[in-house]
């Protein structure tokens, strides 16, 4: 499911990629539990799918959820801890909550740094996301670590 909905918002067929994703969430997160991949997988789709719809509102729960499952099961410095932590980064921003977004924005950055290595594209995600803040927010213009 997660394959044929990824494979409808590349081919621009949005409405049905959430269509087919809004039938099966909670009936996965039953049937397998929260942090099941799979459950999480459909949450990270169907969360792509709002933010492609110009749903940040509806992308920030399911984020959110995803983000706290993953830390809880992972904890904070694994590589699928910190990609959720940058989707949901990105989700505060395009919800104009800077405030939220830039409180995790530095962390993020600094433990893919420290996990990944500067050339991890999850690094560099980050990076741009931290970027974006220190050109809005005074207060994070710190000097940026990005190599040794």
């Amino acid at each position: 499911m997660v394959n044929l909905s990824d494979s409808l918002i590349g081919g621009g067929k949005v409405d049905e990629a959430l269509s087919l994703c809004l039938k099966a969430p909670e009936l996965r997160e039953k049937l397998f539990g929260a942090g099941d991949s799979r459950t999480l997988d459909l949450m990270r789709v169907l969360a792509r799918i709002y933010q492609a719809m110009d749903m940040p509102q509806k992308a920030l729960p399911l984020l959110e959820k995803l983000t706290q499952i993953e830390t809880g099961r992972f904890g904070q410095d694994h590589p699928e801890t910190l990609y959720a932590t940058n989707l949901l980064i990105v989700a505060y921003m395009e919800a104009s909550r800077f405030d939220d977004a830039a409180a995790i924005a530095t962390r993020a950055y600094e433990s893919s740094y420290q996990v990944l290595g500067l050339e991890d594209p999850r690094t560099l995600s980050a990076m741009v996301n931290l970027a974006c803040f220190r050109r809005i927010l005074p207060s994070l213009r710190t000097p940026l670590k990005c190599c040794d």
